[in-house]
């Protein structure tokens, strides 16, 4: 047996690709918010450039909330209005050469956070096909439904006029007899 691996959000390598899988209440929301702040400061993406996805609009809400709290959090270490807090601040403050060009980076990120991409899953896959409508010949506006009754009748009216003219009059009798088909 493998023995899971302690994940440190202040030494992860920030490429390649790593699975954290973890129970509820361990910390995930934390650890993303923390690998959020250094993709910002270490390796210098604008909030454009980062994919947040996640199950629910309340999850997504708070994630949001929580990675703009956290760039807050580290603009107050670089502009020594507090001392850093955490592992993560700290790996941060140490590592780099010119905190006033961190400043700039963290403030860049907190005026464009209204368009970080945070998303639920939902949300993603609706926002790339709206993104690529006409290259995957769609139409350009685009909804998510979660009520799917409308669209399973449509189908199965249509299935049943294809149908009905090769089904024998028993069948055909069977069929005329349930209503809303």
């Amino acid at each position: 047996m493998i023995a899971p691996r302690v994940l440190d959000a202040a030494t992860l390598p920030l490429q390649g690709r790593h699975l954290i899988e973890a129970s509820a209440g361990t910390g995930k929301t934390h650890t993303l918010t923390d690998l959020y702040l250094r993709l910002v400061v270490e390796a210098g993406r604008a909030v454009e450039q980062i994919l947040v996805v996640t199950f629910t609009k309340a999850a997504t809400a708070e994630m949001k909330a929580r990675i703009r709290q956290r760039l807050l959090q580290a603009r107050a270490v670089f502009t020594r209005a507090r001392p850093p807090a955490d592992a993560v601040e700290r790996a941060l403050w140490g590592g780099v050469a010119d905190p006033a060009q961190c400043v700039r980076q963290l403030e860049a990120a907190l005026m464009s956070f209204d368009r970080a991409a945070v998303f639920t899953l939902h949300g993603f896959c609706l926002s790339a096909l709206c993104d690529h409508a006409f290259s995957a010949g769609l139409p350009t506006h685009l909804a998510l439904t979660t009520d799917e009754s409308a669209a399973i009748t449509r189908v199965a009216r249509d299935t049943w006029r294809r149908l009905e003219g090769a089904l024998d009059d028993p069948c055909r009798a069977f069929g005329l007899r349930r209503k809303g088909l």
